[in-house]
């Protein structure tokens, strides 16, 4: 395996987990520096929904192109058994 795939494919499995652990330490950060408006609240708000959604996403893509090559199949048989 090239080291760009195993870079490319290690960052697909890591970010979708870890974006929205991101976006709500920037959004405690912001709650506890004090004076936040709300639209400032809105827009903190409405990033966490969409970064959710992009990771759900791209999780699901990933698991299904994984399963159109052949990954996992051997495992899900395997625990099945």
């Amino acid at each position: 395996m090239k080291l760009v795939h195993d870079v490319a494919a290690t960052l697909a499995g890591i970010m979708p987990g870890t974006l929205p652990y991101v976006y709500l330490g920037a959004a405690g950060k912001a709650a506890s520096s004090g004076g936040t408006s709300a639209l400032e609240w809105t827009f903190l708000a409405l990033g966490l929904v969409a970064t959710i959604v992009v990771a759900v996403f791209v999780t699901k893509k990933a698991k299904a192109k994984l399963r159109e090559h052949g990954v996992g199949k051997a495992d899900a048989k395997a625990k099945h058994a």
